[in-house]
């Protein structure tokens, strides 16, 4: 069930897995169609009321008038009036219905709406909710009504806008406002559709009655992709469920191929259709992950806030407060990268699913084995080129390319690099040879950067995981008075970790830690030395320079030293540092509490700090016995 108020990245992708399969057993394009308009109606529900969000949703196809089945043509005759429409006459054609009403679950119920004529842009426009639906799409209204062969390629490999009236009540683009959107609380409308191979289009059009954002309404365009794949088997095949629909026999062919070329083409599909579903359940996992990461994140800041008016005055606080500011940067890193990653998937998806047939049907088996072979290889390369690197390396890829007679050397050469394929290319001459070479390329590059766009995906979740489980570290406050055994090193990482948008700014951290035993302390009012220490570090480096930090033993005792490249304390004032309220901060950037809380955690702990200073290097050694008591 998915709730359209609080639409999830997980819930598209699922969403989408289920809806590409849904031609699968089907008889034609009118079952699946009904499939589909069922699978929305029953899944998209309003979770604060239990009910269905959608009042009605119906699923149209354009199809020309003289491939209509009987019902559909008596239905255009009708509109038509007095006037004989021409067999070529495009119709938008009523292929599945699901609603409230029971009349609205039968298109024989529908008679207005079953086949309506779309003999030419001038009647087009006096419907307003058909022309601003084919608009919002990005088309215009004349590829529709009188469909050009000339611009068929160029518009079905395309990604369209999504039909989005985000105020359906009052909306000139609604019609039957007093006898429709009123009574039934229609809120909002949202159609989604794409261009078939055939050059007609689908659109399936949503009445609902919750009110949606655009973030929402965009996520749609993705799944009309997954529509149209569920609709592709049947392109030029069986559309409607009418006994008199035409149907191929198990020797017909279609645009003169035989059955075994097309089932050839449709296994072929299938391999590159379960390679995605493996992709889009891996996406799944990772959404699941980064859900949460953020939900955890939430928590995190709520025992903040909720804790916010006890420890205002405290330092402790003061440092969160900034920390805070530096998390919520680093966690929108991950997120911006898992958000352009999803982008661009969808935009592969959308660009290959279309050309799927076109290529597959292009290739003799050797050259088919040839494009696994180079799928393959382009997602298992690793190598991370240099601009430098890449320029030789498509230079001599260009020469060798042109020894071989190979066209459009430079532009494939290109490619191949972006896809990190530049070795042994020799057993890929078959397609560079193709005459579409630059096509099938083009395609296995999109299809290579699914993968690549999971990965991304997983490492931007570790990353986002990392942080949020440091601050959970961090913010965590141990009301029990009961010292932990701890490792220490943890503890400095940890506040590593949450200082990481200050470090990359121009600071070198070098580590040189020996192994220690476990420590006996308070870890939580440690970890607060710690983060006293390197946050008062960066600053006195402006962020810019070198950051050494020391672990080992002396003594029965660790030894922890925090070295920074900056300016240095003053003689005169190093014996004052430690006195509270002291600060050399501007006014409002520093209570002056810090290094004194830092003296009295250590004493609390029978341990000491020290401090050597100069020009460029100041150290802080902090020293704890190993048995404090």
């Amino acid at each position: 069930m998915y709730d359209l108020t609080k639409f999830t990245l997980r819930d598209m992708v699922e969403c989408g897995l289920a809806l590409r399969q849904m031609g699968d057993g089907a008889a034609n394009m009118e079952e699946t169609s009904n499939r589909i308009i069922k699978y929305f109606y029953e899944h998209l529900i309003d979770r604060q009321t239990g009910e269905k969000s959608c009042a009605l949703v119906r699923c149209f196809k354009t199809h020309p008038y003289g491939e209509l089945d009987a019902h559909r043509r008596e239905s255009a005759r009708r509109i038509m009036g007095d006037e004989d429409p021409s067999e070529t006459m495009q119709c938008l054609t009523l292929l599945a219905t699901a609603g409230e009403k029971p009349q609205w679950n039968a298109i024989s119920a529908s008679a207005a709406h079953q086949a309506i004529p779309l003999k030419s842009e001038e009647l087009v426009e006096q419907s307003p909710m058909i022309s601003q639906l084919i608009r919002q799409f990005g088309l215009n209204i004349s590829a529709v009504v009188e469909p050009d062969p000339n611009l068929l390629l160029e518009f079905e490999q395309k990604t369209f806008n999504v039909f989005y009236v985000p105020e359906a009540k009052g909306s000139p683009y609604i019609p039957a406002q007093d006898s429709f959107v009123i009574p039934f609380g229609i809120k909002s409308v949202l159609g989604f559709g794409a261009l078939l191979p055939s050059g007609n289009l689908f659109a399936i059009i949503a009445f609902l009655k919750v009110q949606i954002p655009r973030s929402t309404a965009e996520m749609f365009s993705t799944l009309a992709l997954n529509v149209k794949a569920a609709f592709l088997p049947f392109v030029g095949g069986a559309v409607f469920d009418d006994a008199s629909s035409p149907a191929i026999s198990n020797n017909q062919s279609i645009s003169g191929h035989n059955t075994g070329e097309i089932q050839q083409l449709k296994s072929q599909v299938a391999t590159l259709t379960q390679l995605l579903n493996v992709s889009e359940k891996s996406t799944l996992t990772q959404s699941d992950r980064l859900e949460q990461t953020i939900e955890q994140l939430s928590q995190t800041l709520e025992r903040l806030q909720a804790t916010q008016s006890q420890l205002i005055q405290s330092e402790k606080m003061a440092a969160l407060g900034q920390l805070v500011a530096g998390v919520a940067h680093e966690i929108n890193t991950p997120l911006g990268a898992i958000r352009s990653s999803a982008g661009n998937m969808a935009k592969f998806l959308s660009q290959t699913l279309s050309e799927l047939p076109a290529l597959f049907e292009s290739l003799s088996p050797e050259q088919a084995e040839n494009f696994s072979q180079l799928l393959h290889r382009a997602i298992a390369e690793k190598l991370i080129l240099s601009a430098k690197e890449e320029r030789q390396i498509k230079r001599a890829l260009i020469r060798q390319l042109e020894a071989e007679a190979i066209d459009n050397a430079s532009s494939i050469a290109d490619t191949l690099v972006d896809m990190k394929i530049y070795r042994e290319i020799d057993i890929f001459l078959p397609i560079l040879n193709h005459p579409n070479s630059n096509f099938i390329l083009q395609n296995a590059y999109r299809i290579s950067g699914v993968q690549r766009g999971v990965e991304t995906i997983i490492t931007a979740t570790n990353i986002a995981s990392k942080i949020v489980f440091a601050l959970k570290t961090y913010a965590r406050y141990d009301r029990s008075g009961v010292m932990k055994m701890t490792n220490i090193i943890d503890g400095i990482e940890t506040v590593l970790t949450l200082y990481q948008s200050q470090i990359k700014k121009g600071v070198e951290v070098i580590r040189n830690y020996s192994e220690l035993p476990m420590l006996l302390c308070y870890p939580d009012e440690l970890n607060q030395v710690w983060n006293n220490l390197i946050q008062n570090a960066l600053q006195a480096m402006n962020n810019q320079g070198t950051l050494i930090l020391e672990a080992g033993l002396v003594e029965q005792q660790v030894k922890i030293g925090i070295t920074d490249s900056g300016l240095g304390i003053p003689a005169e004032i190093k014996s004052q540092i430690f006195e509270p309220f002291f600060t050399t901060k501007p006014s409002g950037e520093g209570t002056g509490l810090g290094l004194d809380i830092v003296k009295k955690i250590l004493e609390k702990h029978r341990g000491t700090i020290a401090v050597k200073s100069q020009p460029g290097c100041t150290t802080f050694n902090v020293f704890l016995p190993i048995e404090p008591n």
